[in-house]
């Protein structure tokens, strides 16, 4: 998740951008479970490097399939 996976664009962003929620175990072996919706400064917990513990599965939002185009112009 923290590799940069980069999107398409403004409308399909990187892909943490799509997690709703995840679980992650603390180095005391404490499970928790962080959401979106409820969880203070969700976004800094989730690119964490693993600094705060290991992250054991996710939820994401999906979205519908979508036509990439690539364009290369040369001797411009």
């Amino acid at each position: 998740m923290i590799t940069a996976t980069h999107g398409s664009g403004h409308k399909y962003k990187v892909l943490t951008s799509r997690v709703t929620e995840f679980d992650l175990v603390l180095p005391d072996g404490t499970l928790k479970t962080l959401n979106a919706l409820s969880t203070a400064n969700f976004g800094h917990y989730l690119i964490n490097f693993g600094g705060l513990g290991v992250i054991t599965s996710m939820t994401m939002a999906l979205v519908p399939r979508f036509m990439v185009n690539k364009s290369i112009y040369q001797d411009l």
